[in-house]
């Protein structure tokens, strides 16, 4: 639809009509021939708008949320989940209680700069000494990842590093493009054990819903594979070429970053 401000709903309605219809129709089930049934089967699908109401998730933000939760069938976003999320909030966490003070940023960065980044992640050229400013999630990642395993241990008290090393852990496993279940349950373990550790170390107020659904994770790898397989960073990436991109007339979107 013509931006660059969203539509309202008196014209965004009309627009949805036939996609609604259409789902309506598959949620009532249709035919279709599939690998399994080549001579057709009913098949019923049914599709969450919003599945972080419909189904208690709320931003990785946020503090309130419903506490009755319907994860089967709904994919935790693995992207924003662990390195948005949590990475941000733990960051936040030792930066305000003084933990991470201004000298160990800058020793942090002077260390970070000295690393040969893997192909596939992204490189943090002065973002730590300024405190992580408007860092996205392929930063955060490689924040989490590649960064923080080597910067932190010098730097912060060895029991928050030993927890923190839980997570990394954990979304190590959860960045492969494949792994097995044992690899999964060392996966539910970290994240579990962190989770208790960071209520010890924090308080209760620290850990928020987002991080509640790290509890979750495991259900969602069984149900619909490695995260490799679904999560959005390549897509991710292209959105600041695609905002720039002239439409209608209009000027750009937002500015090429």
């Amino acid at each position: 639809m013509p931006g660059p401000k969203d539509a309202k709903i008196s014209k965004i309605n009309h627009y949805l009509c036939p996609l609604v219809a259409e789902l309506k129709t598959l949620y009532d089930s249709v035919m279709i021939p599939t690998a399994q049934c080549p001579q057709e089967t009913h098949v019923c699908t049914a599709l969450f708008l919003a599945a972080h109401k419909t189904c208690g998730f709320t931003s990785h933000t946020s503090v309130n949320t419903c506490h009755i939760y319907n994860l089967e069938c709904t994919i935790i976003n693995l992207m924003y989940n662990p390195f948005v999320g949590t990475t941000k909030c733990i960051m936040e966490k030792w930066i305000s209680t003084g933990l991470i003070s201004n000298a160990h940023l800058i020793a942090m960065q002077d260390n970070a700069n000295k690393l040969h980044v893997p192909i596939g992640y992204t490189s943090l050229r002065k973002k730590i000494i300024k405190t992580f400013p408007f860092i996205k999630a392929d930063k955060w990642k490689s924040w989490c990842l590649v960064y923080s395993p080597t910067v932190l241990s010098d730097h912060l008290l060895q029991k928050h590093f030993d927890n923190w090393m839980c997570f990394v852990n954990a979304c190590q496993y959860l960045a492969m493009p494949s792994l097995t279940y044992s690899n999964l349950a060392e996966t539910h373990f970290c994240l579990e054990l962190f989770g208790r550790n960071s209520q010890t170390l924090y308080g209760e107020q620290f850990i928020t819903p987002n991080m509640y659904l790290h509890l979750h994770i495991k259900e969602t790898v069984l149900n619909f594979g490695p995260a490799y397989g679904y999560w959005l960073f390549c897509f991710e990436h292209f959105n600041s070429i695609v905002k720039s991109y002239k439409t209608n007339k209009k000027t750009a979107l937002r500015a090429h970053s």
